[in-house]
């Protein structure tokens, strides 16, 4: 079997999750395990368990986790230095167990658990961040498929009343928006602005302006000219 380097090793998890891990990836039972290696089961039970109070001395520890590590294909030095870190912080965290009021031992407890469990809630976090951020790129993607474009028609105004035969339509659309008034294609500029002229026949004028983005998206706007004759026409 392969021995796993330190570096290969999850930090997240304790000696004891990473003996239960490999076991169970190898389909072995803590019987199989206890029989091949001549230790108690109890004593794995607890050992994968992170039960350090009903484990024997370390130096026993230090065998189990060697002959355990060889049966799986682990690499038992490594973990025999973990394990003597975690033993370690154990320790210190219930060595004032007996001058310390009952609140401020459930605190330590909760504090030795999130020491090991911080890893896991990083990356929890980590990963909403992104299915959060990849949520929203994709509901904005989304809407801009579903939405019409913008489009403002800056001038004339509606209802506009002129004697002049021909007026300046003006106005912005979305950049990537086609443009088209009164069925004609206009181009607009790098911004999405732009202006030509129509023609106007006597009396009303409906100039219709129509902006298409590239999903087959429309707006269109209305605008009613009413073109009166010049008095001044055909006077010397």
């Amino acid at each position: 079997m392969i021995k796993l380097s330190l570096r290969k090793l999850r930090r997240d998890l304790t000696v004891g999750e990473i003996l239960a891990k490999q076991r169970n990836e190898l389909d072995l039972t803590l019987e199989e395990v206890a029989a091949y290696i001549k230790v108690s089961r109890q004593y794995l039970e607890s050992l994968e368990a992170g039960d350090y109070k009903n484990l024997p001395a370390q130096v026993y520890i230090n065998n189990f986790i060697k002959s355990y590590d060889g049966f799986v294909g682990l690499d038992g030095d490594v973990l025999i230095k973990r394990f003597a870190n975690e033993l370690d912080l154990y320790k210190k965290i219930h060595k004032k167990e007996e001058d310390t009021p009952i609140a401020a031992k459930r605190s330590d407890k909760i504090k030795f658990h999130h020491f090991l469990i911080v890893p896991k809630l990083i990356k929890s976090v980590i990963i909403i961040v992104i299915v959060g951020l990849f949520l929203t790129y994709l509901g904005f993607e989304l809407k801009k498929i579903a939405s019409p474009p913008e489009l403002f028609v800056m001038y004339p105004p509606n209802n506009f009343i002129t004697e002049d035969p021909y007026i300046e339509v003006s106005g912005e659309a979305d950049k990537e928006a086609k443009i088209l008034i009164n069925g004609q294609e206009i181009l607009s500029d790098r911004i999405g602005s732009f202006k030509t002229t129509v023609n106007l026949n006597r009396g009303v004028n409906i100039i219709t302006v129509n902006a298409i983005n590239k999903h087959g998206n429309e707006t269109v706007i209305y605008r009613k000219i009413m073109l009166e004759e010049n008095e001044n026409v055909g006077k010397k």
